[in-house]
């Protein structure tokens, strides 16, 4: 599965695969665990769906564009980005692309 979490209202994804993703809304509606799952997004909502998914065991990676927490102050982020690695929660920095694969495949 792929979580689109940017820190504003979700909107479905307009690129080749887009149905596939969810939204950090439709995480808590699922009936079972997404298992491995790429979240797309820096802000605080993605990087606390990516907390709780690692600390349920699922296989998480977050996908980072550019900073963690834009508009945040950067000590602290940079605390926040420290603590991530630390606890195994992998991010994949820089450009992202702009297919979302058929998680079934």
């Amino acid at each position: 599965r792929a979580l689109v979490a940017t820190g504003g209202r979700p909107t479905a994804l307009s690129c080749p695969g887009g149905e596939h993703a969810i939204s950090s809304d439709d995480l808590f509606s699922l009936d079972k665990s997404p298992g491995k799952t790429c979240i797309i997004g820096a802000g605080y909502v993605a990087l606390e769906c990516g907390g709780f998914l690692t600390a349920l065991g699922c296989d998480t990676t977050i996908a980072v564009r550019s900073v963690l927490l834009r508009g945040f102050d950067r000590e602290c982020c940079d605390k926040v980005s420290d603590v991530r690695v630390s606890d195994t929660m992998p991010s994949n920095d820089g450009p992202s692309g702009d297919v979302v694969v058929d998680p079934s495949s």
